[in-house]
């Protein structure tokens, strides 16, 4: 996700999130090194709606199979943290 093409950018995400969503390829998602670092710096965008997409994907990559404790898949802490549920 790394270009200035915006839309492509936007798309992309919006592509992960689905899949992520729906459980498809959530696994390959995890284990892809610095797709947290990529999306978390979608977070300073000026579309709110581009930040609560990166918000739902994060949330359905980090609270899937026990992993509850706010790191990504690289075991370093993201910039959010859930926290217990």
């Amino acid at each position: 996700m790394h270009t200035d093409d915006f839309e492509l950018v936007y798309w992309a995400l919006g592509l992960m999130h689905e899949f992520v969503f729906k459980g498809v390829a959530l696994d390959e998602f995890k284990e892809a090194r610095g797709v947290c670092r990529s999306i978390n710096v979608l977070l300073a965008a000026d579309e709110s709606y581009v930040s609560r997409i990166v918000l739902r994907t994060l949330k359905f990559l980090m609270l899937d199979d026990g992993n509850r404790t706010g790191q990504c898949e690289d075991g370093q802490p993201s910039a959010l943290s859930f926290g217990p549920l």
